[in-house]
């Protein structure tokens, strides 16, 4: 989750980022830390809203593709 949210800082779309989409990958990855520290395995509906969270942050190559 660390290794994500700090990735982004690199990316070339960070400069495009506002305070509120800072705010919002430090929740996605907060949510994703406690995803990945819980005894139990992740539901889909958990990765699939924490997927929603990152599509939206344009983090991917597809999500950057499809937003143009």
């Amino acid at each position: 989750a660390r290794d994500w949210y700090l990735s982004l800082r690199e990316s070339g779309q960070a400069v495009f980022y506002q305070p509120s989409d800072w705010a919002m990958a430090r929740y996605a990855a907060e949510l994703m830390s406690r995803g990945l520290n819980s005894d139990r395995p992740p539901t889909g509906q958990y990765v699939s809203a924490l997927d929603s969270v990152m599509a939206r942050l344009l983090t991917t190559e597809g999500d950057r593709r499809r937003a143009r």
